[in-house]
């Protein structure tokens, strides 16, 4: 991880800190395997934010009254 992020100790250090707080992990009922690409980006996601990157940029909807449920 050092050869990626640099001062990763830190990370480490923060990260441990803060789990204490954190209820401990359980495995839902039904599910074999978690959805490992989806655990994957968010914690990306989670890495990026707390690093001090931006949030994306969401995507505009068209306002058009076209677009709108019909009743």
């Amino acid at each position: 991880m050092v050869g990626h992020l640099p001062y990763s100790e830190h990370l480490v250090r923060d990260y441990l800190t803060h789990i204490h707080a954190l209820p401990r992990p359980v495995q839902p009922i039904g599910v074999q395997h978690p959805n490992w690409s989806a655990l994957g980006h968010a914690v990306d996601y989670r890495i990026r934010l707390s690093l001090g990157g931006q949030l994306p940029r969401g995507r505009t909807l068209p306002t058009s009254s076209t677009t709108s449920p019909s009743r």
